[in-house]
């Protein structure tokens, strides 16, 4: 995030592409009024000339959003993309000053969406693949090549239809699948953006975020799952508000050997209760990334739990990965959800494109330590699953 001081030197260069789409604006006005006035005259050309409006009214809407949510932040990819945004103002110009020409208008187009793709590919080098911490898209650069080419094979076909060749497509249908592309491309980004990024994903065209997720206090709640065996054991009455710490003596053993040595019993971990909120969240998480599944339960017990994983939140073993030797830190995800403190901090510090969340227990919330990492945001606490929930809506 940029600071103060780099906000007030872009303000004016902001306020520059800003003219400049009112200039391309005043300029389709004034070379279209013959047009503007007698519309039937030329009902396609004048169909092409709202859609040139349109297209224009549309990007000077979503640049206003663009360069809110994903500043200039100054150095050479900052420079680029003022450079871009301004370039791609130009370019509209041209666009409604081709409305008598149906395949230039698509050839025009074409070039436009491939400037939004390697626009795309600058902010990626500027503000990262996913934004911090909803893990929206900052841009998916293909989408946009996609459309770039599909724009071209109209335009083509067009020019085709008009030459006398065999081409099926008549003006009114090319008009009609310029308008078409124009709608699914802004509907596909800004409003289904995570579902687009996630089939590029699959496909290896867009790299997606990577969430790795605890088990133990995140996707179950093991404590009065503990107690639920500790109290007759011991002839004790302990509730989850006692346990302040993973060495709080239950009975005459500290909770963390408890648990170690009840997760030993395969029968103890397969009637491991799902933590609430947490399977619904997860489900939304799977839509915009990719999900690893990380404990530090001792290797014995790794059958159980991916079948426990399987059982409750249709997690695979190959989603799965035990830190019981590297630590969490170790781990190549964008975010770690966990709620242990060590491992969350340890997370955060390792790599500055990494951030953790904190879901909140009674056992962490000695918090002195990384009261920076939080002022940072490179930690955020969590109150439960609902909280996060509403991070990613």
């Amino acid at each position: 995030m940029m600071n103060v001081g780099e906000a007030s030197r872009f303000s004016p260069f902001r306020g520059f592409v800003e003219m400049l789409f009112v200039i391309v604006l005043t300029i389709g006005v004034g070379k279209s009024l013959d047009l503007l006035s007698d519309p039937l005259k030329s009902p396609l050309d004048f169909v092409l000339l709202l859609t040139s409006f349109v297209v224009v009214a549309a990007s000077w809407v979503f640049y206003q959003y663009s360069v809110h949510e994903l500043p200039y932040v100054g150095g050479v990819a900052g420079w680029l993309r003022f450079g871009l945004d301004a370039g791609v103002t130009v370019v509209y110009t041209w666009l409604i000053l081709s409305v008598n020409n149906v395949p230039a208008f698509g050839f025009v187009l074409s070039v436009i969406y491939m400037i939004y793709f390697v626009h795309g590919g600058v902010t990626v080098s500027e503000h990262g693949w996913f934004s911090k911490p909803t893990l929206r898209p900052n841009s998916i650069p293909v989408h946009w090549f996609l459309f770039s080419l599909y724009f071209m094979i109209a335009s083509w076909s067009s020019l085709l239809y008009q030459s006398g060749q065999i081409v099926p497509l008549s003006s009114f249908v090319v008009v009609l699948m310029y308008i078409l592309g124009i709608v699914a491309s802004r509907l596909l980004r800004h409003k289904f953006s995570s579902g687009v990024a996630r089939t590029l994903g699959r496909l290896h065209l867009q790299p997606l975020p990577t969430v790795a997720v605890d088990i133990d206090g995140v996707l179950a709640d093991q404590v009065p799952h503990v107690l639920s065996r500790a109290n007759p054991q011991f002839g004790i009455h302990m509730t989850k508000a006692d346990i302040t710490s993973w060495n709080t003596p239950v009975g005459n053993v500290p909770f963390d050997q408890l648990i170690a040595t009840y997760l030993l019993d395969s029968k103890f971990v397969m009637a491991m209760p799902e933590l609430e909120g947490a399977k619904q969240v997860l489900e939304n998480i799977r839509k915009r990334a990719r999900i690893i599944v990380t404990s530090s339960r001792p290797k014995t017990t790794e059958g159980d739990t991916i079948r426990w994983l399987k059982d409750h939140y249709n997690l695979g073993g190959s989603q799965f990965v035990n830190t019981s030797r590297t630590g969490k830190s170790a781990l190549g995800a964008n975010v770690l959800i966990d709620d242990n403190l060590n491992n969350v901090e340890d997370f955060a510090r390792s790599n500055s494109d990494k951030y953790g969340i904190l879901l909140d227990q009674l056992w962490n919330r000695e918090r002195c330590r990384i009261q920076d990492l939080i002022n940072a945001k490179k930690i955020l606490v969590m109150r439960g699953w609902s909280q996060v929930a509403d991070l990613l809506a």
